[in-house]
């Protein structure tokens, strides 16, 4: 998701024209002032969410003909959840006001059903039709089926490496940076490569948004992307009150404790090439930078979506992969700090002095509300993660 300050992109389109007109490079140009005017873009992160629970797909059946349609539910029931706990009980819940016969094709268990869910969705993206159905001949199916059955075996098979990465996470390092076992090093080279089709897709993924922005916001891009406004939120401005009451503002201080750590990995010695991973990545890009310049009206971004849900196809293949080796790689670390020249996590929990906000506002509410400021609201571009027209 693209969020921005009001009307921040005019300047940025308005830099894309004349950066065709003068023909620097479109992918680098755009992605300094993507950065300078602090646009954020999020996706789906690298830890797996542990999750246990059933993937269940659902067929359904035209009662005239009797033939089974080409759609396809993909969903999850978790384990533990509130409402329908089984997937038979999910298929009743989604009988109810579908006039076709519904029915369980397959139904697969796994330690991470929302991050496989996840991925499904995403890597299956140009098929998707509309939330969670998918439009699939035999084959494909049998692909997506697949699929996720081997996602639920890499789960289970990588759940305690995944385990052990979490509870490390809490675990202060020793400082040591150690010379890492042989193995490590095939771990750390596809890390690596599936790291650089990620950001490689998240770049691009960023000039979709900006190029679809300008026809977003006046309303031109239905089925496509929408703008969602974010009203700005009450913030506590807690230097004003400092200033104004330094002695409750000692009062209210209270201990903070938090763990911080960053895991970062050393470039290989072969430059990390996307194509390894997924060939073909490099022309769609070069593709989309193209499409992008030619844009002159809503029209034209039918084709540019459809690159954008290629993309999060790619990058969903490139994350999963990406996830389970990170947690491979902390997991052998353990306690240690780093392996030298492959990666590096240090951890460590800090205590600070923080103003108790919760506290404050029970016992002063009058003063707490004088020091209330509100956020600016801010907009985010969300491009539909299928193609549904």
């Amino acid at each position: 998701m693209l969020i921005m300050k009001l009307g921040g992109l005019r300047r940025i389109l308005g830099f894309c024209r004349k950066t065709n007109k003068h023909r620097l490079p479109f992918k680098r140009a755009l992605s300094n002032l993507l950065r300078s005017h602090r646009l954020v873009y999020t996706q789906v992160g690298d830890n797996v969410k542990l999750t246990a629970g059933e993937i269940y797909f659902i067929g359904e059946k035209d009662l005239k003909s009797g033939i089974d349609t080409s759609y396809v539910k993909i969903g999850i029931v978790r384990d533990g959840a509130k409402g329908p706990r089984t997937s038979d009980e999910r298929l009743l819940e989604h009988q109810t006001g579908n006039p076709r016969k519904l029915f369980l094709r397959n139904v697969i268990t796994t330690p991470a059903v929302e991050e496989i869910e996840t991925r499904v969705h995403r890597i299956f993206a140009p098929l998707r039709v509309h939330g969670e159905w998918l439009e699939l001949t035999e084959v494909q199916y049998q692909e997506a089926l697949k699929m996720t059955s081997d996602m639920a075996i890499e789960a289970e098979s990588s759940f305690p490496a995944l385990e052990a990465a979490e509870a490390l996470k809490m675990l202060t390092s020793n400082s040591l940076v150690i010379e890492a076992p042989a193995h490590v090093l095939d771990i750390w080279k596809e890390l690596s490569l599936a790291k650089s089709v990620v950001k490689a897709c998240g770049d691009a993924l960023d000039i979709i948004k900006s190029t679809i922005y300008q026809f977003a916001v006046q309303g031109e891009t239905e089925g496509i992307a929408s703008i969602q406004e974010r009203k700005g939120r009450l913030i506590f401005d807690v230097e004003q009150f400092k200033q104004e009451n330094h002695t409750l503002f000692e009062k209210y201080q209270v201990d903070k404790s938090s763990w911080q750590q960053r895991f970062t990995i050393s470039k290989t010695k072969e430059d990390s090439d996307p194509e390894q991973f997924s060939p073909g990545l490099q022309e769609l890009i070069r593709e989309l930078e193209m499409l992008c310049l030619e844009v002159k009206t809503a029209s034209d971004l039918v084709n540019v979506h459809s690159v954008h849900v290629q993309l999060l196809s790619r990058e969903a293949r490139a994350q999963w992969v990406a996830s389970l080796r990170e947690a491979l790689l902390k997991s052998i670390l353990g306690e240690n700090e780093g392996f030298e020249g492959i990666c590096k996590w240090p951890r460590t929990e800090k205590t600070k002095k923080v103003l108790d906000e919760k506290k404050l506002s029970e016992d002063h509410p009058d003063i707490f509300a004088k020091f209330l400021r509100e956020s600016e609201t801010t907009q985010a571009i969300v491009v539909q993660p299928m193609i549904g027209y």
